[in-house]
């Protein structure tokens, strides 16, 4: 049964009843299924529009790498395994892959800082750099831990890190470094949001509605959702628990719903592309239409009897 609690575990000591684990699977299957759906949708919409920006590029890449994890995580199972390297293959394309989710989110926030102005970061504006942080930072971090580690991989009851010798660490660091870091972002941001409003003196109901439409947009690409996680590593309130398995689950439906739809851009590109559509649609109607060529011939006629009357 795939749940995904057992990812943020540092011992195997999450304390869960048995129909508290029986609806966490349930959620985290169902919101995995959810969330593959509408990643095929946002790579539909990036592939059908011509729109050329580098934080839809992250998003792409992010989607992507959501798929693939929501694809590994089902073989998390060491049931469905014959043998122990089977089981060691599977640890290792699962941490590479959530690794890779975290570091997409790194990548949009050096999105995000670079519009800040700091020079030394317009300097990875570009897309060699996204993908090296994507995809390759996370390949570095799991070679080292499975040279280190390898003897220990396949020890549990899950196809996942041991918790022997604490090499869960070589996830969970990784990722608590990266939500300081885009948390630090996240309320620069806010904060000169709020700045910018009060500045040109909007209500408070005005300023509100454009923190809480800023916390959406940025809330599922930043993996800010993970923080929740941490509910499970240090035992937390079972809510918390519940909130995590929840909205880390269905964070493919959060950045289609909250991220890529309400997108501007996005929803100008779309509406040009509807109004094409309909305009060739209407043009090729009007092409098969017999009534539209016998008028377009009437009027050739005419025009034919015209000139030579003109001729005589």
């Amino acid at each position: 049964m795939a749940l995904y609690a057992f990812l943020m575990e540092l011992h195997n000591d999450t304390e869960l009843s048995a129909p508290d684990e029986k609806r966490m699977v349930i959620i985290s299957e169902i919101g995995g299924a959810m969330s593959m759906i509408s990643c095929v949708m946002v790579f539909g919409l990036l592939c059908i529009l011509p729109i050329k920006n580098d934080g839809l590029f992250i998003t792409g890449n992010m989607c992507l790498v959501v798929m693939a994890a929501q694809i590994s995580f089902l073989g998390s199972e060491k049931d469905g395994y014959p043998d122990q390297i089977m089981c060691k293959i599977a640890t290792c394309v699962l941490h590479y892959c959530f690794t890779c989710l975290h570091f997409a989110s790194l990548s949009y926030a050096i999105h995000l800082l670079s519009k800040f102005g700091y020079k030394f970061l317009q300097a990875c504006q570009c897309k060699t750099v996204y993908i090296a942080t994507i995809w390759l930072v996370p390949a570095v971090i799991v070679t080292i831990t499975v040279i280190l580690k390898h003897d220990l991989y396949g020890s549990g009851t899950r196809c996942w890190l041991p918790f022997e010798e604490k090499t869960r660490l070589a996830f969970l660091v990784p990722l608590a470094l990266i939500q300081m870091v885009n948390y630090t972002l996240y309320f620069m941001i806010i904060r000169a949001r709020i700045i910018y409003d009060i500045t040109k003196d909007l209500p408070r109901r005005v300023i509100i509605k454009h923190v809480c439409i800023s916390s959406l947009s940025m809330i599922p690409v930043l993996g800010l959702l993970w923080i929740f996680g941490f509910a499970v590593t240090f035992n937390g309130p079972l809510f918390f628990k519940y909130l995590y398995v929840v909205l880390a689950s269905g964070q493919g439906v959060l950045i289609l719903t909250c991220h890529v739809i309400p997108n501007s851009r996005i929803q100008k590109a779309l509406c040009t592309k509807i109004k094409e559509k309909r305009h060739n649609d209407n043009n090729d109607d009007d092409d098969d239409d017999p009534s539209t060529d016998a008028a377009v011939t009437m009027d050739s006629k005419i025009e034919n009897g015209n000139e030579k009357e003109k001729d005589s």
